[in-house]
This record gives C-alpha cells, structure tokens and sequence, in this order.
C-alpha cells in the first residue's frame, strides 16, 4: 500500500527530485485545477484521521499559491494569496533546517527509549522466569503470581489485580491464584472446569483457551463485575478480600477499585492455562505484546515443572519397585534356605 508521502507526492505533482537537492519548489492552485479536488480531498481525510472532528474552512479562498521547502525529512507547505518572495524563502528554509535537526535528534532519542524499553522487559521476563523455574509444585505458583504482579507495576502497566489460572491440573479440574490491588496472594481452591461454562464471560474467555486463541479482552461494568465476583466465589471457590460482602458493599467496594465504572480484564493463554490482568484501561498493541511473552514464559516454566514432577515421581515408583523386588529376593532366598 501507498504512504502518505506517495498518495501526496502523485496528488501535487512534486518534485522529489528537487527535494532531494534542497530546493524550494513554488505552484498555484484554484478551484478549477486539474489536482485541486484530489488535493482538497486527500488533505482533510489526512486530517480527519487525528482529529476526527475536523472542520475545513477555506473553501472561500480556493485560489492559493504554495511553496515547499525541504529539509531532511520532509517540507514545510506554506500557503498564501501571493507567491512567496525568495528572501522569504531563505528564511524559512533555515528554519526548516533547524526543525530537520530537531526531528532527527527526536527519532534517536525515541530509538534509545525504545531499546531501554526492550531491555526493561527482558530483564523483567528473565526475573519471572527464573522464579517460575524454581517452582517444584502447584503451591509455588502463588510466587509467580505475585512476581509478575510487581513487574508489570514496575514496567509503569499499572494493574488492579492479576492472577493465573491452570486448567489442567488433572482432567476436569483448575486452579487459580489472583492478587488483591495491593498485589497480596489471593489462592483459590481447586473447582470443576466445566463451572467455567456457568458464566457468559468465562464461557468466552475458557472456549479461547480450548481453540488456542492467544488473547481475549473484555470490559465490564461494575454491575458486570461485582456479578462476575460472585461466579469466581460461588463456583471457582475464589477468596477475594471481599467476596463475603452482600451486593451493594461489594458493589461499593468494586467502584472504589475501579472508579471510572469501566473494568478491562485482558487473558493471556498459554498451553496449561491463563494469566489474567485487570485494570482501567485497555492495554495497548505494545503491552499486549509484553503481556504474551509474560505468559509464553510462564507456560514454558510450567511444563518443565510438570516435567520434573512426572520425573521425580517416576523416580520414586522405581525406588518403591526396586525395594519391592529386593524384599521379594530376600524373601525368596529365606524360602530356599
């Protein structure tokens, strides 16, 4: 697909040529010229896509001349009744030049924003994935998720609460561990998977994970919410810090976490199960991102968990066959002594 600078550069005819050696280039424009309507048209859809409130008001004055000074980057475009007087042109251009220099030293500065960004994150996921590496059972979730609570603070993604569920602990069986806003452990007890059904929003959220979709994100209201609360209590046997208050307490206490009466709770799958964020806002496309690979971690630490717990149970099984084949022997040799 064409950029703006192509669809602008065919519309008004300019000379890239000229705008590579730093020329000015000068046109006239009215009603009645062959590219005025594509460029009229062109400029206030342009607009309207920041500002969708945009309102043009210049067509009493159609008639124009425009002139084009470059700098490294792009143009400056003035527009005017009369032509543009060359002396004017100079000085222009310099500051053309100076807001040229200014754009380029903006670009490396968001360059080395983003690559500390990056190196943020990783250092994040690298402090998830070793905490998560060192689980060796089920109870030890809870550290992760209070971990990944933390980070997401630190990384400036503000959180309401957090929290994982493992929907294969044994088949037909889950767990779930959340965080209250002051990111304490909240651990749930183990409930029946096909509870998840019971629910519109978990029903959604739980036939993603079976279809392998990576992310769902919903938003609530507090109604919704506070109904949403209940299910979690009543049939994923969640202990919120409030889910023993009666509906309008929890009501008040749900506003009080989320005042601007909106919840966006974003869940990220991954193969045994889901991290779930909630906050009041919606995450962005780069914290989405972040969010995933959080859970791509967490779901690669968790299988090797899995791995050394069918290890170390397969090792003790052997022990116990191995001291049953060794009290047989004995046992055998007693009989034919």
């Amino acid at each position: 697909s064409e950029t703006p600078l192509h669809e602008f550069v065919q519309i008004v005819q300019f000379d890239l040529q000229a705008w590579h050696e730093g020329r000015a280039q000068s046109w006239f424009r009215d009603e009645n010229s062959e590219t005025f309507s594509a460029w009229l048209d062109w400029w206030i859809d342009r607009a309207r896509r920041n500002n969708p409130g945009y309102v043009y008001d210049g067509r009493n004055d159609l008639r124009r001349h425009e002139c084009a000074i470059p700098f490294t980057r792009g143009a400056l475009i003035l527009h005017g009744p009369n032509p543009v007087p060359e002396q004017e042109i100079a000085v222009v251009k310099r500051f053309a030049d100076l807001f040229g220099f200014a754009w380029d030293r903006f670009l490396e500065l968001q360059r080395l924003e983003n690559q500390n960004r990056a190196l943020q994150v990783e250092a994040a996921l690298e402090r998830v994935r070793s905490r998560a590496l060192g689980m060796r059972s089920s109870d030890d979730i809870g550290g992760v998720t209070t971990q990944l609570f933390r980070e997401f603070i630190d990384l400036g993604i503000p959180l309401r609460r957090s929290g994982i569920l493992i929907l294969d602990v044994e088949p037909g069986a889950g767990e779930i561990w959340l965080t209250d806003p002051k990111g304490a452990l909240r651990k749930g007890e183990p409930f029946d998977t096909s509870a998840l059904h019971g629910h519109q929003t978990m029903a959604r959220v739980y036939q993603a994970f079976q279809q392998g979709d990576p992310h769902v994100h919903t938003e609530l209201s507090i109604a919704e919410t506070v109904d949403l609360v209940f299910f979690w209590r009543d049939h994923l046997h969640t202990a919120l810090e409030f889910a023993g208050d009666d509906p309008p307490v929890m009501t008040r206490r749900v506003s009080a976490i989320y005042p601007d009466d909106r919840v966006h709770n974003h869940f990220m799958m991954f193969p045994q199960g889901i991290v779930f964020l909630s906050r009041t806002e919606e995450l962005c496309e780069e914290e989405v991102e972040v969010a995933q690979r959080f859970a791509s971690v967490f779901g690669f630490a968790f299988s090797r968990m899995q791995e050394i717990t069918r290890a170390e149970q397969a090792a003790r099984q052997a022990e116990r066959r191995a001291a049953v084949d060794q009290v047989r022997a004995e046992i055998a040799v007693m009989h034919t002594s």
